[in-house]
């Protein structure tokens, strides 16, 4: 978890969520990342910092031997690179249908 935090009032200004796992990739065990929670202030989004905090996260997390980080996305990206299907569970749905997250 890395956490950006406001000097004067300590504020959480951006947040970045991951963890490790084992994928198992054309018979090879192959360990990474998975960045999977990105949050920045909204008076931050213009000035870039989201790509600061992944390179940050990326560097913490191949100083630890890991060299291979996945990031996932809601949007739709321009090229397929790789796909796969996933399964979520919502913990709570009223909650997320109430503040508009996802069409649940």
């Amino acid at each position: 978890m890395l956490v950006i935090r406001n000097s004067k009032n300590q504020k959480i200004m951006a947040t970045l969520m991951a963890m490790p796992y084992k994928y198992l990739l054309n018979g090879k065990l192959v360990k990474m990342y998975s960045t999977n929670f990105l949050a920045i202030h909204r008076s931050l989004r213009e000035k870039r910092l989201a790509s600061v905090i992944i390179g940050e996260a990326l560097r913490r997390v191949r100083r630890k031997g890991w060299p291979t980080a996945l990031y996932t996305t809601f949007h739709a990206m321009p090229l397929p690179v790789v796909t796969c299907n996933t399964m979520n569970r919502f913990l709570d749905p009223l909650k997320l249908r109430e503040i508009g997250f996802a069409n649940v």
